[in-house]
């Protein structure tokens, strides 16, 4: 049996910081290809809330508009992390400070395996990091 596929999950920051500050089509034409070949393979995964954190106004809007693969609605399942994240980490006093905006979908979308829950999500700590 060939080994699971490994499926990324991309959050805003580092869409923003590839297609507008870092890497713009203009500069490095053969990435934005190979992004899509991700999508469509559906190795790229992102929650629907970071496509809500992209203002009309960036640069990268109108790419992110056309990913209709790439942005998911977030699952129960994806919610309900989402719901245990907030409780351990959301401090309501200091909403400024800790997990907000698309965070913790992002991580609950990692968490759950994207798009295939068989398939491991690329992380470097979400197992240790995030109760169960």
């Amino acid at each position: 049996m060939p080994p699971p596929t490994t499926i990324y999950c991309i959050d805003t920051s580092s869409i923003i910081k590839w297609y507008v500050e870092d890497y713009p089509p203009s500069i490095f034409e053969g990435l934005q290809e190979r992004i899509a070949e991700l999508i469509a393979a559906g190795r790229l995964r992102s929650p629907k809330a970071v496509f809500d954190e992209i203002k009309s106004g960036d640069d990268c809007h109108e790419w992110c508009k056309a990913q209709t693969d790439l942005f998911l609605e977030e699952s129960v399942p994806v919610q309900e992390i989402v719901s245990a994240i907030m409780a351990a980490h959301y401090n309501k006093e200091k909403p400024q400070k800790g997990i907000s905006g698309a965070d913790p979908f992002v991580i609950a979308l990692a968490k759950d395996g994207g798009a295939n829950p068989t398939s491991p999500i690329r992380s470097t700590f979400w197992d240790s990091a995030i109760p169960k």
